[in-house]
């Protein structure tokens, strides 16, 4: 038997284990209703093992030691990390719909995710690691816009002293909280079918890493950081969700409307 690396490997687990911590809270939700600081706790645990599933790639390419089975383990924390567990978020987020059709959606989210995660095996190659896009919404990106919702609901509906939010912004904001939660199944059910897509998404820090950028670039990412520092939880479901509608939109105006040619996404 073929010798494993031990830190990519631990940091893959992490990923995997913050999941199924998400997964507990989520189900304390449905025991303890209304249960928001459950779910909050679920959406941070869920960006907890997105820097993992970052890190662990990371660590392996640095160690070269990209194997077969590192990525089979990936694939596996993943989906209960950005599958399963946000899909218990998403029964929970929601008290308008009918339990049914939030059944329904998220039983459709859990069967897409599995479906990426199963098609970027068979595609994905490890000693591909260059790559800037993606074919399809990455299932991580699609579980962090789940859990960014269910943080920013707590925040809205909590105690603004214990979030650190601004009372003046949380009394803008608490109109819209009924329209954010159903928000939530409609952008679930969207961002399954986009996952099983071959729209291309861009590998954010694959992008920001190679390569040289325009000052304006640099700009744009000051003001983003100083945005999320002034609105805080309420800044992760605007930032999750316009990466997930900005590239159809972008594939719709240069594909479709421009018919502008493009390169075939890597996986």
């Amino acid at each position: 038997m073929k010798k494993i690396a031990l830190i990519p490997t631990l940091f893959t687990l992490g990923n995997g284990v913050c999941g199924f911590a998400s997964l507990t809270f989520a189900i304390k939700a449905a025991v303890d209703p209304p249960g928001l600081n459950h779910l909050a706790t679920a959406g941070w645990l869920v960006l907890a093992a997105m820097l993992f599933d970052l890190l662990d790639g990371h660590m392996a390419r640095f160690a070269k030691s990209t194997t077969d089975f590192g990525g089979q383990l990936d694939s596996l924390c993943d989906v209960i990390s950005f599958g399963v567990a946000p899909g218990f978020l998403i029964l929970h987020l929601s008290a308008d719909f009918h339990p049914r059709v939030l059944w329904v959606i998220a039983v459709l989210y859990v069967l897409c995710v599995l479906l990426r995660l199963a098609r970027f095996n068979c595609e994905n190659t490890h000693e591909l690691t260059g790559h800037l896009t993606f074919a399809g919404l990455p299932s991580p990106a699609a579980g962090g816009t789940i859990a960014a919702f269910a943080i920013m609901l707590h925040a809205v509906s909590g105690d603004p002293d214990s979030v650190g939010l601004i009372p003046p912004l949380v009394d803008a904001v608490a109109p819209f909280l009924e329209v954010a939660k159903i928000f939530v199944p409609l952008m679930a059910a969207t961002m399954a079918l986009l996952m099983v897509s071959r729209i291309p998404y861009p590998h954010v820090l694959n992008q920001m890493a190679v390569g040289h950028h325009s000052f304006g670039h640099l700009v744009r990412l000051i003001f983003a950081g100083v945005t999320i520092m002034l609105i805080q939880e309420l800044a992760l479901p605007l930032l999750f969700s316009v990466f997930v509608l900005g590239a159809p939109l972008r594939f719709i105006w240069e594909d479709l409307v421009r018919r502008r040619p493009r390169e075939q996404p890597l996986y």
